[in-house]
């Protein structure tokens, strides 16, 4: 039998320089300050208020996401939820696409896993709501699959990516791209972004 990690996509990580473990963690620091300053600034700024805008408009805020990038979709709606929320102003309503593991697992079981953010989409997605794609790679089926459904439906799409940036990063109407073959440090710097979205919004409801 096949050994199936030897698919893995984590082996087109290109590594950072370092004998030593201390010198590994410097220079991976390193990579991560100066992606912060590739990442597109007014793309960033269209994020940050168009999420403003759908908290007004009472819609909410989908994300979908694989394996660690479905981690920091679930971590996400954390802090919009609950790090932003104000009692003046209209609170986030983010909802993670693979949270529900019954309604997740049941639809990528009958309508194959490609389809199973889309389907959810079907039954809960409006065209005032919008939709966070979470994908290093940019390449993957479902998230592919979600952000035809969501532009179908009328719903404004984010795309969250690393390496060369695929589909996802084609077809998102904002497209926050991270240009570098690493997973790990496409991961830290979504975070990076979730978290100071986060922020920014929290310190602006507070003035």
């Amino acid at each position: 039998m096949a050994n199936i990690f030897e698919r893995d996509p984590g082996r087109r990580n290109t590594f950072m320089n370092g004998d030593t473990p201390g010198e590994y963690l410097l220079e991976y620091s390193r990579r991560i300050a100066k992606l912060a300053e590739m990442i597109d600034g007014s793309a960033f700024n269209e994020f940050v208020n168009l999420l403003s805008e759908v908290a007004e408009r009472k819609g909410s805020i989908f994300v979908a996401g694989n394996g660690g990038s479905a981690a920091i979709g679930d971590h996400l709606c954390c802090d919009f939820a609950k790090g932003t929320y104000h009692p003046k102003h209209p609170p986030l309503r983010p909802h993670s696409l693979s949270a529900n593991v019954a309604v997740y697992s049941a639809f990528a079981n009958d309508f194959g896993f490609e389809n199973a953010f889309s389907a959810s989409l079907d039954v809960y997605g409006e065209p005032k709501d919008i939709l966070i794609a979470i994908s290093s790679s940019g390449a993957s089926p479902n998230i592919i699959e979600a952000i035809n459904k969501a532009q179908e439906i009328g719903m404004k799409v984010v795309g969250m990516t690393g390496f060369e940036g695929g589909k996802v990063r084609e077809l998102a109407n904002i497209s926050l791209h991270v240009p570098i073959n690493n997973y790990g440090l496409v991961e830290d710097s979504h975070q990076m972004i979730m978290h100071c979205a986060a922020q920014f919004i929290s310190i602006k409801r507070t003035k």
